[in-house]
């Protein structure tokens, strides 16, 4: 069971019939089929809980006890963007680590995109990255369904973050839907002035055009990092 479900999730995850950012959600007309890879996610969850894939007798629970022990996850040094827009992110969600969010729908997804800034999305570190879709609250995703943009904000971040690693069930859905979504933001909320910021990190990683701004700051981090 958990087997097939796994595989129906990536098969859904790389199943994108769009060519170009303008066929993808949310820039195409409002549809039932809109986020059916977030049904499948709860589907899974679902499935997870009956077949149990960590019990004594599985055959899953070797390559999975790695996801569920106390170890730290990894860290690698971010990236110099993130000085710049870490501050900005915390202030528009007003994000309180040290707060159980209480009810604040945007709370987990942000406390989850701020552990990953830190880290590459790599064979050894994806697990993470999938705990954003894990972990997902119910209203959040509702959001999402509403085009809320800073719901979709931190969708972008996380696709952006998935891209640093190519996988076949996800790199084209992470490509597409990133660009969709920071061409819908930038359309209708560049005069908000911290979304149109933040939108530059997703823009500059699935290779739209970037604030000059941020084009210039980028530039002098990398000429110090060089020097």
């Amino acid at each position: 069971m958990w087997g097939a479900a796994a595989l129906l999730g990536a098969i859904t995850l790389a199943s994108v019939d769009a060519t170009t950012p303008e066929e993808c959600w949310p820039l195409v007309a409002p549809s039932a089929s809109d986020l059916d890879w977030l049904r499948m996610s709860d589907g899974k969850k679902e499935v997870w809980r009956l077949a149990d894939p960590l019990r004594e007798d599985s055959i899953w629970r070797p390559s999975m006890l790695h996801q569920h022990n106390d170890d730290p996850a990894p860290q690698s040094t971010p990236g110099p963007e993130f000085e710049t827009l870490y501050p900005i992110l915390t202030k528009l969600y007003e994000f309180d680590e040290s707060s159980d969010g209480n009810g604040d729908p945007y709370h987990t997804a942000t406390s989850v995109i701020v552990r990953l800034l830190p880290m590459q999305c790599t064979h050894s570190t994806i697990l993470y990255f999938l705990s954003f879709l894990g972990h997902m609250d119910l209203e959040y995703k509702k959001l999402l369904h509403q085009k809320d943009p800073k719901a979709m904000l931190l969708l972008a971040w996380w696709y952006a973050k998935m891209l640093g690693y190519s996988t076949w069930w996800m790199h084209r859905r992470a490509v597409l839907e990133c660009k969709a979504i920071c061409i819908y933001l930038q359309r209708l909320y560049m005069q908000q002035t911290d979304i149109g910021r933040l939108l530059d990190y997703p823009k500059m990683v699935c290779g739209l055009a970037v604030s000059s701004e941020y084009a210039r700051y980028i530039d002098q981090a990398n000429s110090q990092s060089i020097a």
